[in-house]
């Protein structure tokens, strides 16, 4: 029984210590993901951003001006090996703007009719049918974007070309 004992011990030990190095190693990753470096002089987007490790799961907490930034930060940080998951805990602390508003600011900048917006205690809610992948693109990224929204809700069913499937329903020059 204690040779067992002291075979369970000797393997749990290195065992231990090369999950310890693996959370290291990986808390590392994550903030050289978030922090660009110091010679670069790239100011950092995701200076209020805080990241811890345990297990392979990432939390992020922390506050950031944009909705884009948080979106940002978790993209970062998905791509590096050995994430598990992601516990996105950053609050977007940016401009209080009304419902009205920003759904306002929103639809006047998603130059579609196949989108539709409506917001809900700042978060966006994008629906449409058939739609480009340009205009799902460029109505997400202006969503992103928007000063005051708090999260986004995609619901854009995306289609090669819209509703003419196969032919380009606009040419480069009528691009915005």
């Amino acid at each position: 029984m204690n040779r067992t004992l002291l075979l369970s011990l000797t393997t749990a030990i290195p065992l231990a210590t090369a999950l310890a190095q693996s959370t290291d190693s990986l808390q590392s990753a994550v903030e050289k993901a978030l922090r660009p470096a110091v010679w670069s002089g790239v100011p950092s987007t995701f200076k209020d951003i805080h990241a811890s490790v345990l297990n392979g799961v990432v939390t992020l907490t922390g506050s950031v001006n944009i909705y884009s930034t948080k979106f940002d930060a978790e993209r970062a940080v998905s791509r590096i090996a050995g994430v598990r998951g992601i516990q996105d805990d950053i609050q977007v602390a940016g401009p209080e703007v009304s419902d009205a508003l920003l759904q306002s600011r929103i639809e006047h900048r998603v130059r579609t009719k196949a989108i539709s917006v409506t917001v809900h205690n700042g978060v966006v809610d994008l629906v449409g049918q058939h739609v480009d992948p340009l205009s799902a693109s460029a109505a997400l990224s202006t969503a992103a974007n928007t000063p005051g929204v708090q999260g986004i809700v995609d619901r854009i069913s995306v289609t090669p070309w819209g509703p003419e499937v196969g032919s380009m329903p606009y040419t480069v020059s009528s691009l915005p």
